[in-house]
């Protein structure tokens, strides 16, 4: 048997026996060699992500970080200066953004400043988005209902002023509001189980 390998006879020998050939850094049991790969390419997926987060500015504090955030950032923006009604919208991302007793404050402030002639739908209907979110149902309802009057009565004006009648119109309001605060009040009553 000259072609037989010599088996080692002693464990010094086993452990002064060259390798295997195989190639260079590659482990030759296949559970290790996939364990390998395995963490390689969680390295790699892990590095992609920090680079993403980095170049995409997810990470970053200057920015809103949802939706709630942005539309608070918006309507701050856009409430910079507003007083009365125009700070509706600014009510409203508060409201969204679960800053409740900021809405309050903000909204007695426009409150505040809106003359008695004038019309405040929109902040009725804030004030009954605020109701809700603070589970006061009956009194949103309330509100919603007054907002909806009060559309109805700003889009009769409108029809005057642009000499048409309420038979020329496609739809009976055309104003969001009214729609918005029916819902409002739609919710409140389903919630008061109504």
């Amino acid at each position: 048997m000259s072609h037989a390998k010599k088996i080692p006879e002693s464990s010094r020998e086993m452990i002064e026996s060259p390798p295997s050939k195989r190639a260079w850094g590659f482990p030759a049991d296949p559970v290790v060699r996939l364990m390998a790969y395995v963490s390689l390419g969680l390295v790699v997926l892990v590095l992609a992500t920090a680079l993403g987060v980095i170049v995409t500015g997810v990470a970053s504090p200057r920015g809103p970080r949802s939706s709630a955030e942005r539309q608070l950032m918006t309507a701050a923006a856009i409430a910079k200066g507003a007083s009365g009604e125009a700070s509706a919208p600014y009510v409203n991302a508060l409201i969204a953004a679960g800053n409740l007793p900021a809405a309050r404050v903000a909204l007695t402030e426009a409150r505040g400043s809106v003359s008695a002639t004038t019309p405040v739908s929109d902040l009725d209907l804030a004030e009954a988005r605020l109701l809700s979110a603070d589970n006061d149902y009956a009194k949103a309802a309330t509100l919603a209902d007054k907002a909806m009057q009060g559309y109805v009565v700003e889009h009769a004006a409108l029809l005057v002023k642009s000499g048409k009648t309420a038979a020329d119109e496609k739809s009976p309001i055309s104003a969001v509001g009214y729609y918005d605060a029916a819902l409002v009040k739609a919710y409140a009553l389903v919630k008061m189980k109504r």
